[in-house]
């Protein structure tokens, strides 16, 4: 008795580890939450959001459709391979039965570099063409549908072809009428799981798709390295909707009896078939439409589908409100503008590595958003193309970046040079910000974030986080190790510190770099983990007490933490920070001297440098815009919409933005007291932090390979200190 509840237990267990994440991620998914740790109300925005964004509907069905095409293909493929296996000698039987294993065991990521070596770099096949993509997917579904076929050969009579010659067949008769049909069973078994491999393929997908198209796997995976937005929360509905279709289909396939297996493929074949419907497919690009590549990070761009009480009104009267995405208002204004079509085919990136190496595999762009070291990287190069003369001419109505950019953005860009060129020749800013501490108030005093190494401080002990970031964390380490000397009142008072401060924070000498990494190194150890994005829900679960963040990202983790009634605070250690941004750019090799594509390639630029998208684009995605305004105010009025005191309050303080907006231009907001700690700080940094804070700069490759030996270090497990711990 005892033996059967323990077993029952234990399945009970099993089940619950299985199911009760995705029980959770469904729960979440019928909710108003915006990360997982926190439930707020009973919703269906996340399925409204799924079945009505164009963006996923798209999506979804490129997925299906690039699934039945393979599998139909594997299918065909696998059982030609079969018969042909089946019906050769023993010893090429057995060779050809070892080959199928080999990409059967192989790991996907060496299949997709594989295809891709071959296709797309020896080849020359281009990714647009799909064909790696197809080829790829192909070749990982094909061996398994061999090994569904080759049970049902090993079953029938080895002499029914023969016979079926002998009274007349001719050889393709004979398989089509009788070899095929008995292999039916077999080859619906392969479909299905030929189906089941593309859906749920993410590394050759990766590696051979079209910049512009992504598959389920991909999508998702990308997703979830972005802002929290609707888009991703709506993925939580996807995931779920998925889940309950298996899981009726498991249903009702065990329902059926035991002898109607065929049929039941059979029938799985055509509700498979009939989900291809939801395809929105590619329309076919007008004669003389310009097409506009364009790649940025993921969810760094308003996608519209804001809903009537986000809708933003400013002082003055103004009306925004994001409906469409910032892609399809473009394409209408561009033709209303210039009187000429523009399709933009949008795709998105995680990391500027990863972008470079999209690039370096065979993706074409026209416009991309890198950070400010990979535009000095590609300046280097020589990839990118100039802006023309006309793009900086002020007196051009739709010139809105030139016009609208901040006075102290456009004083970095142009002190910034590669190759004795300005950057700003070659790069327009997007957003920029600081790196600093987002910390718990009622946890870590201000004191103790006002310098770096707080995050070695094991009274913290794994109640901080750090960024998974080579550049971001070695420049925290660089200011510990030079805390001493970036502190020391003669340095900073005397001449030439901005350039001894660039000078230290862009060390790469392997003697600094070794001292960095026993830095880093303890600060991993003190550490609650390594993140890009989880570092935010943890702030506001209350997970850690002080996270290593982006300016753009603390604001996110303080508006959320303030709804679900905790309030958090942002600080900038003294020693320094880093001044990041990113920023547009054009690719010669793609804009090929073509003077249509550069001027929507400019007019793009222009376009969200338009005030009104501005803010569209900071709602949106919540970080600063390296836009002003200009001659508009939109801006400051945004600003003083979202931080600006209400005419009741008695708490407080001038927020000085001269630096920001300019002389002759509102720029000092009045803010309360509690903003000077909190978003306001975060959102436009006092002039004071960014005296001491500097721009990372395009490496050397020798110092690119100390930094990356160095992280790697960092990262792995360290099996010799663990034997030394024992």
């Amino acid at each position: 008795m005892s033996r059967k509840i323990l077993q029952s237990l234990w399945l009970f267990l099993v089940l619950m580890f299985l199911y009760l994440p995705i029980l959770f991620l469904a729960v979440y998914s019928f909710t108003e939450s915006t990360m997982i740790g926190a439930i707020r109300g009973f919703s269906l925005k996340n399925y409204i959001t799924l079945f009505t964004t164009g963006e996923l509907l798209h999506m979804i069905g490129g997925t299906f459709i690039l699934a039945f095409v393979v599998s139909v293909i594997s299918t065909f493929l696998g059982t030609l391979g079969a018969i042909g296996t089946f019906y050769s000698r023993p010893h090429i039987r057995k060779t050809l039965e070892f080959a199928n294993q080999i990409p059967v065991v192989n790991a996907d990521v060496v299949t997709g570099f594989s295809m891709c070596i071959l296709l797309i770099i020896f080849l020359g096949i281009d990714k647009d063409t799909y064909i790696p993509l197809v080829a790829g997917q192909t070749a990982l579904c094909t061996p398994f549908v061999y090994l569904s076929v080759m049970p049902r050969l090993k079953q029938m009579d080895p002499f029914i072809y023969e016979a079926a010659l002998d009274l007349g067949c001719t050889p393709s008769q004979a398989l089509r009428k009788v070899v095929f049909r008995e292999l039916v069973p077999g080859m619906l078994s392969g479909f299905m799981t030929a189906v089941t491999l593309s859906l749920d393929d993410y590394f050759i997908t990766t590696y051979t798709k079209p910049a512009v198209f992504d598959t389920i796997s991909t999508y998702v995976v990308n997703a979830t390295k972005g802002a929290q937005t609707s888009i991703k929360t709506a993925l939580w509905a996807l995931s779920t909707v998925i889940f309950l279709v298996v899981a009726v289909a498991v249903v009702l396939m065990n329902l059926r009896p035991a002898g109607k297996r065929v049929r039941r493929a059979a029938c799985m074949f055509v509700i498979f078939t009939g989900c291809l419907t939801v395809s929105t497919g590619c329309g076919k690009q007008e004669e003389g439409t310009v097409v506009l590549r364009v790649a940025n990070s993921e969810e760094y761009i308003d996608e519209g589908g804001w809903d009537a009480e986000e809708r933003i009104e400013l002082a003055d009267g103004t009306q925004i409100m994001g409906v469409r995405s910032m892609a399809d208002d473009f394409e209408a204004w561009y033709e209303e503008t210039y009187g000429e079509k523009v399709r933009v085919e949008y795709s998105t990136y995680g990391t500027n590595e990863e972008l470079y190496n999209q690039m370096t595999l065979g993706n074409t762009f026209d416009v991309v958003c890198p950070s400010e070291y990979m535009i000095m990287k590609l300046m280097q190069e020589g990839r990118l193309q100039a802006f023309s003369e006309d793009f900086f001419d002020k007196s051009e109505r739709t010139n809105y970046y030139i016009k609208g950019v901040s006075p102290y953005i456009e004083s970095v860009f142009r002190r910034l040079k590669m190759g004795g060129e300005e950057l700003r020749r070659y790069g327009a800013g997007y957003m920029w910000g600081v790196m600093g501490i987002v910390y718990n108030p009622d946890k870590v005093s201000e004191e103790a974030v006002s310098h770096w190494s707080m995050l070695l401080d094991d009274a913290y002990y794994k109640q901080i986080t750090m960024k998974d970031s080579v550049r971001d964390s070695y420049f925290i380490g660089l200011g510990i190790l030079h805390e001493r000397e970036l502190l020391d009142p003669s340095l900073v008072q005397g001449g030439g510190y901005k350039e001894r401060l660039s000078e230290w924070m862009n060390d790469t000498s392997r003697q600094t770099v070794d001292r960095a990494e026993k830095i880093l190194s303890d600060m991993r150890k003190n550490a609650y983990s390594l993140e890009t994005d989880s570092g935010k829900a943890d702030m506001v679960t209350g997970k850690v007490v002080a996270n290593m963040q982006w300016s753009g990202d603390a604001v996110y983790s303080l508006d959320q933490a303030e709804e679900d009634g905790v309030q958090l605070a942002y600080a900038v250690p003294e020693e320094c920070s880093n001044l990041w941004f990113d920023g547009w750019c054009m690719m010669k090799d793609a804009l090929k001297e073509d003077a249509r594509k550069q001027r929507a390639a400019q007019a793009w630029i222009n376009f969200l440098s338009r005030p009104d998208n501005v803010i569209r684009n900071m709602y949106y995605i919540g970080y600063t815009s390296v836009i002003s305004g200009g001659d508009s105010n939109l801006v400051y009025e945004y600003a003083d919409y979202c931080y600006g005191a209400d005419s009741g309050s008695t708490d407080t303080a001038e927020y000085p933005m001269e630096y920001f907006f300019g002389e002759g231009h509102e720029n000092t907001l009045i803010a309360e007291r509690s903003q000077l700690e909190r978003q306001l700080y975060a959102q436009y940094p006092p002039e004071d932090v960014l005296d001491r804070s500097a721009v990372m700069m395009c490496f050397s490759d020798e110092g690119n390979k100390r930094i990356s030996q160095m992280w790697m270090n960092i990262r792995c497990f360290d099996w010799r200190e663990w034997l030394e711990n024992k």
